[in-house]
């Protein structure tokens, strides 16, 4: 007998088959055979691949009697983890992580999230990440997801810089009536010494 045999993921460890069985109980010996599987019935999916396979089990009695009988097993594909990045990516403003990340099986049930600055964010659902970065440079995102069979990616790396805010000032200048002509000093200034990058937008009350 081969009883039904439960699905794999391409990333477990390999199972050791224990669904078949010889039911008049005669002394032998039960061999076993299929892609990925050992005599023995140690089964590694990822010898065998994504995808149903046949499996076969034989059992030679003692004396020399024989029976066979086959069963299937189905492995899962690795999902794959995916993400885009929203601008701007600015200091001590939100950054907007948005999950594009794939099952190939079943559905996407955990995003374990590595934000590059020391924290970490598990989560349950696909909604936007919205993550704050409290210093300049080079940030380094990682995330990883899981099935709801259990089967887990290869993390997906992106590196962001996060920029600096512009501070904005101006020196306010004395006006003379009736003329009212003022002349007025722009002084903003930003720490990467972008300032001839900036926009401005002026508003004179």
């Amino acid at each position: 007998n081969f009883a039904t045999i439960p699905g794999i993921c391409l990333d477990a460890a390999p199972r050791q088959i224990v669904q078949a069985t010889e039911l008049s109980g005669l002394p032998g010996t039960g061999i076993y055979s299929g892609n990925g599987l050992s005599a023995t019935g140690l089964f590694n999916p990822a010898v065998a691949g994504v995808g149903t396979h046949l499996l076969q089990y034989i059992f030679k009695s003692s004396v020399g009697c024989s029976d066979t009988a086959t069963q299937t097993i189905t492995v899962w594909p690795r999902p794959v983890a995916q993400f885009s990045v929203d601008n701007p990516t600015c200091v001590s403003q939100a950054v907007t992580l948005r999950d594009a990340s794939s099952a190939g099986f079943g559905g996407v049930a955990v995003w374990n999230w590595n934000f590059g600055d020391g924290t970490n964010s598990t989560t349950f659902n696909a909604t936007p990440i919205f993550h704050t970065y409290a210093t300049l440079g080079n940030k380094t995102i990682t995330l990883d997801v899981k099935t709801d069979s259990g089967c887990s990616s290869l993390p997906i790396s992106k590196s962001i810089n996060i920029h600096p805010l512009p501070v904005a000032d101006f020196n306010v200048p004395a006006v003379c009536m009736p003329a009212g002509l003022a002349n007025f000093t722009n002084t903003s200034t930003i720490s990467d010494g972008s300032q001839g990058q900036l926009s401005y937008t002026w508003q004179f009350g």
